[in-house]
C-alpha cells in the first residue's frame, strides 16, 4: 500500500513484456511526520504527501535523483529540515504552502534543476535558494506577490540570479514589501 508502479506493454521480439516507467510513493493520510533519511535516495519518480503532514524532517528525500516534475507540500506543513529535498535534481517546480514556520537553509540545496517556486499567499517565512541558478522572473515574482506587506523577510538568491534581477522593477517590488533580496557568498 502507497506505492504504485507505472508500466506500459511493449513489444520485444515478438513478446508483449510490460515495461516499467517508474515507482510512485504515496504517503498515507494520519502521517504527521517524515522522518530524517528516511526516502534517501530511493528511485521514484512522483511523490504524493497527506494533508496530515506537519513535518519533513532532515534528508527526508535527500538524492532521490529520479524524483521529478513538482512537488507540492501539504498545508499543514510547519517545518521543512535540513536537506529535505537536497540533490532531487529531477524537481522543477515546489509549492510551499502559507503554515510553513520553518525551513532549513538547506532544505533545496543542489536542487539544480528547480526554477519554479510557488508559495501560498500570505507565506511569511525566510527562503534561501542559494543553489538555484535558475530561478525564474515568474518564482520571484510569486514570491513578491505571496509574501504579506511588510513582512521584513530575506530571501537569499544564488549570485547568477540575484546577479540577473538585481537592478530592476522585481527588486523595487520587492523592497516595498519588506523582502530584501540577498547574494550567496
Amino acid at each position: 500500500d502507497g506505492v504504485t508502479v507505472e508500466t506500459r506493454l511493449v513489444d520485444r521480439g515478438g513478446h508483449k513484456v510490460n515495461e516499467i516507467l517508474g515507482v510512485n510513493v504515496i504517503v498515507p493520510e494520519g502521517v504527521k511526520k517524515i522522518n530524517p533519511r528516511v526516502f534517501r535516495a530511493r528511485r521514484f519518480r512522483r511523490l504524493t504527501l497527506p494533508s496530515t503532514l506537519e513535518e519533513i524532517g532532515e534528508g527526508a528525500f535527500a538524492s532521490c535523483e529520479f524524483l521529478s516534475w513538482e512537488v507540492v507540500i501539504p498545508p499543514n506543513v510547519k517545518k521543512i529540515g535540513e536537506y529535505a529535498f537536497s540533490e532531487c535534481n529531477g524537481i522543477n517546480s515546489i509549492h510551499l504552502p502559507n503554515s510553513i514556520k520553518s525551513i532549513a537553509k538547506t532544505a533545496f540545496d543542489s536542487a539544480i534543476s528547480l526554477s519554479l517556486v510557488t508559495l501560498d499567499s500570505g507565506f511569511n517565512c525566510d527562503l534561501d535558494f542559494s543553489t538555484q541558478d535558475d530561478l525564474s522572473e515568474e518564482t520571484l515574482n510569486n514570491i513578491i506577490e505571496a509574501y504579506p506587506e511588510n513582512c521584513n523577510r530575506t530571501v537569499t538568491l544564488s549570485k547568477q540570479t540575484y546577479n540577473n534581477y538585481i537592478y530592476g522593477p522585481i527588486v523595487e517590488r520587492a523592497e516595498a514589501k519588506g523582502i530584501t533580496f540577498v547574494s550567496a557568498e
